[in-house]
């Protein structure tokens, strides 16, 4: 029985890949398996689909190769000897004939694609943030030449690694949801893929911002003591210009960051393509996927503030917003309700 496989770390993933799974390109496969993080809820679905439970733990190549490289080298052989059982039965499984990549930064979905370049599988990629969009720099360069050898040193074999999926020689089939954003590759066949879209027309005068805080400490861009002194200062402005402050947070965010009486979380099972952006005034963030969602929906892109830094060319999405490179520079307009 020819079967897709694909790794599921967070609830957008899910989602989107139960959206897409009724497309033509996923007809020719009698089974789906999905490797889950063992934190996520399954929704009921009508899918033949086996579900193994994992624990997926997030090893990035940026901090593979930060300062902490020997600990995190002992914490990740350590983690490939307790999947062991899981990794001998991707290699093994003949009946594995597709696999479906939500994000390449992962470990597993690395041996995925190495398990596919072996096994010579279909192998699709859905967009799940900016990765499809960008194109390839000095830095994502840099990691292609040393990833073969780091990969060596901290799994004992080499793998290529390849930073944009785009870019990945056996991606057949790309679902992503504005093609005309992305820069073609001949060998892909690109299908405009989207979620239930809100389309807005009428937007509210609520007097709410929505601000999505991100993972610039975990991924290790800045301490957490720098990430807090962000948010303060942007949540202080946002107070003293008279605004309700909504805070959604990353899916792999471990703990609330901001401590101010005048914020309100948003539950964590609600993911961004769920939200009704028409309720706020503002959407600030910190170079998050939420602006692909906002924009598609209509969301008035003079209302997004990006603050970071912003490559226009290889970034699309964020270039249409507000951006502001200096977190300290950030200004809004008062709200005079």
């Amino acid at each position: 029985m020819s079967s897709i496989i694909s790794v599921i770390t967070t609830p957008f993933q899910l989602k989107y890949f139960l959206n897409n799974i009724e497309h033509e390109e996923f007809k020719k496969f009698k089974k789906i398996i999905l490797l889950v993080d063992s934190k996520l809820t399954i929704p009921p679905n009508n899918h033949s689909i086996e579900i193994i439970r994992i624990e997926i733990k997030i090893f990035y190549l940026s901090k593979i190769i930060s300062k902490s490289f020997l600990h995190l080298r002992k914490e990740i052989i350590e983690y490939l000897k307790q999947s062991k059982s899981l990794i001998h039965y991707l290699m093994n499984n003949n009946d594995i004939k597709g696999i479906v990549i939500m994000s390449e930064k992962l470990l597993f979905t690395q041996l995925l694609m190495a398990i596919a370049i072996k096994k010579n599988t279909y192998v699709y990629g859905m967009e799940e943030g900016f990765g499809h969009y960008n194109t390839d720099n000095l830095v994502s360069n840099i990691k292609k030449i040393f990833y073969p050898i780091i990969s060596l040193f901290l799994f004992g074999f080499p793998y290529q690694f390849y930073s944009q999926l785009g870019t990945y020689r056996k991606i057949s089939c790309l679902f992503v949801r504005d093609i005309s954003k992305v820069k073609k590759r001949k060998h892909i066949n690109y299908i405009e893929s989207t979620l239930a879209l809100q389309k807005i027309k009428n937007r509210m005068q609520s007097g709410k911002v929505l601000l999505a805080t991100s993972v610039l400490s975990e991924d290790g861009y800045i301490s957490e003591y720098e990430e807090y002194k962000v948010y303060m200062l942007v949540v202080d402005i946002l107070y003293h210009s008279n605004y309700k402050i909504y805070i959604k947070q990353h899916p792999r965010e471990l703990k609330r960051k901001i401590n101010h009486n005048s914020v309100k979380y948003l539950p964590n099972n609600i993911i961004f393509e769920d939200i009704n952006y028409a309720e706020y005034d503002y959407i600030i963030n910190f170079k998050s996927s939420i602006v692909i969602d906002a924009v598609l929906n209509g969301y008035p892109s003079n209302r997004i503030i990006t603050i970071g830094k912003v490559k226009s060319k290889n970034e699309p999405f964020f270039s249409q917003t507000i951006q502001i490179e200096d977190y300290k520079n950030f200004r809004i307009e008062k709200n005079h309700e």
